[in-house]
């Protein structure tokens, strides 16, 4: 993903009238790509830690859930409006979380025993 986004961003440095230059007049310009590259680092760290605890199942939940974080965002910040089956699609995601996390507890082996 990093390689094919480094190619995209060469590709249109040389795109005619288009530069990639960064500012250098103030250091606000390096701060914020220091900043954005920490944050990107960061979620790809936390991204494979999750992969790792919870496993590829509870890891491809993760685009239903933003999903269902992100419909309240638009309908009260952007003024959106609910989409038919909100409802029913939020209860469905949060059985298969329930249903995945009951399954991962009834895998546990008692270790008091």
């Amino acid at each position: 993903m990093l390689i094919a986004a480094a190619i995209i961003l060469l590709s249109v440095g040389f795109l005619p009238g288009f530069s990639l230059n960064v500012p250098t007049d103030s250091s606000l310009p390096i701060m914020l790509i220091a900043v954005q590259a920490m944050v990107f680092a960061g979620q790809f760290l936390l991204l494979f830690l999750l992969q790792k605890s919870g496993g590829p199942v509870f890891l491809s939940l993760l685009g239903s859930v933003g999903a269902v974080v992100g419909v309240p965002v638009a309908i009260l910040l952007q003024g959106e409006t609910a989409p038919e089956g909100l409802l029913l699609g939020t209860l469905l995601i949060a059985a298969g979380i329930a249903l995945l996390n009951i399954g991962k507890a009834k895998q546990v082996p008692d270790r008091a025993a």
